[in-house]
């Protein structure tokens, strides 16, 4: 455990308050001093309560300034030989939903990846989006905190967008081919997983690229498809005429699940997912010891704090 600060160079604010708190100090010194010598009664002034409640104000100001983060270590044994990529599609038409103010399709699917993502914690794990290309954003971590600010913070309905920006068929499974050539896994590793969330709303790819892409990879591809063709998606309370669900969408998931050697699934079929995943990437395997950081920032306790003198100096002012 350790405390570090994110903007040290922000503690400087406290100056703004601290060079007039230490010239009050010695002002007030100079003048008990001349009080003493002069044989003057005190007189009802704020005196050193008032310039302790003024510096406390300084200190706790200029240490949430400095944003202050606790980190504790912790260390988790995860698989050396194993990894994953969660796949999500960004496209226009994830923002599809049944009604008016009901989960979009995106949001069902950031759901569905944490769950699923909850239920295998011993693969270190990465976060990528599809559209007309595959972009990775989080490389396989055993982090869980890492895995969800990617999702809720680095991606979105069009972040990143297609080529093709606004055309709810912005998407193509095809984007796929060269992914078990690009890197995304690191060399060596034996078990490979690979889960897309997508309503599989596609432009046509070819089967044959994607066999031939896949033949050889050694990654477990499973498609969990979310949407129907009765969903739309909604713009200012009304659905968008410009949007209409394609035609073969589950088709299109199977067929790409059975190109790349893997498996399709519904939305309401998680478990099923998880469990192929479980089996895909095989029981055991050799371990290594992931240390992870849990930041906890305290600016904000720092910066409440601060309103107990404040509070202090506001009653003196007004109540006596």
């Amino acid at each position: 455990m350790r405390l570090t600060f994110l903007s040290p160079e922000a503690a400087v604010v406290g100056l703004a308050v601290g060079v007039p708190v230490v010239a009050l100090m010695l002002a007030e010194s100079r003048a008990r001093i001349a009080r003493a010598v002069l044989r003057l009664p005190a007189p009802l002034a704020r005196g050193w309560p008032y310039v302790a409640a003024i510096a406390a104000f300084a200190a706790f100001v200029s240490i949430g300034a400095a944003q202050p983060v606790l980190e504790r270590e912790r260390a988790r044994s995860v698989r050396s030989d194993a990894e994953a990529f969660f796949v999500f599609d960004t496209t226009r038409s994830m923002q599809a939903s049944s009604s008016e103010g009901s989960d979009t399709r995106f949001e069902r699917a950031k759901r569905l990846g944490k769950e699923m993502r909850s239920q295998l914690p011993d693969l270190r794990v990465g976060v990528a989006s599809v559209t007309d290309r595959v972009l990775a954003h989080l490389f396989p971590t055993a982090n869980y905190r890492s895995f969800q600010l990617t999702l809720d913070k680095a991606i979105g309905i069009e972040r990143p967008a297609s080529v093709q920006r606004g055309n709810a068929l912005g998407s193509s499974l095809e984007a796929f081919t060269g992914l078990p050539k690009q890197g995304f896994f690191a060399r060596g590793t034996r078990h490979r997983l690979l889960v897309v969330f997508t309503d599989a709303e596609s432009r046509p790819f070819n089967r044959a690229f994607l066999a031939d892409s896949f033949r050889t990879s050694r990654i477990e591809t499973i498609v969990v498809r979310i949407g129907s063709d009765r969903e739309r998606v909604y713009e200012d309370g009304a659905p968008d005429p410009r949007y209409v669900p394609e035609e073969g969408a589950a088709e299109a998931a199977e067929i790409f699940a059975e190109a790349t050697g893997g498996a399709a699934f519904d939305e309401n079929e998680l478990g099923k997912a998880i469990e192929t995943a479980r089996k895909g990437t095989g029981k055991g395997g050799p371990r290594t010891e992931s240390r992870e950081l849990e930041p906890t920032p305290l600016a904000s306790y720092a910066f409440a704090a601060a309103f107990v003198p404040l509070a202090f100096l506001l009653w003196r002012r007004n109540f006596r």
